[in-house]
């Protein structure tokens, strides 16, 4: 019987020797998890951050592009109306022109008759 006790103390401290050391193991894991948790919030604070600021960008950008189609707008509209000014400056010098050379051969024949 005292054999059996003996054995049975070695085996429980064995036992509990084993836990201890499971336990430490666990703990060294919970640690490294929890610091590699750490490493990966901060990894995602400066994704996140970084990705703020290129939205913030992305939203100027948007700004300026909506400015440069009013102006590209506006240009098309100063163009048009350019053309449009430009075409009836040619109708009148045409117009013009028939009435000068009217002018120049009614001033042709005078001046034969004469």
């Amino acid at each position: 019987l005292l054999d059996f006790l003996l054995f049975k103390a070695v085996v429980s401290t064995q036992s509990t020797g084993d836990m201890k050391l499971k336990l430490e193991e666990e703990q060294n894991e919970k640690e490294r998890l929890v610091q590699l948790c750490d490493e990966k919030d901060q990894e995602l604070e400066a994704v996140t951050e970084e990705n703020e600021a290129e939205r913030k960008l992305i939203n100027i950008l948007e700004i300026e592009i909506e400015n440069n189609i009013r102006v590209i707008d506006s240009n098309k509209n100063e163009l048009h109306n350019l053309e449009q000014e430009k075409k009836h400056k040619e109708q009148k010098h045409a117009e013009l022109q028939k009435k000068l050379d009217v002018f120049i051969q009614e001033c042709m024949e005078m001046s034969e008759a004469c």
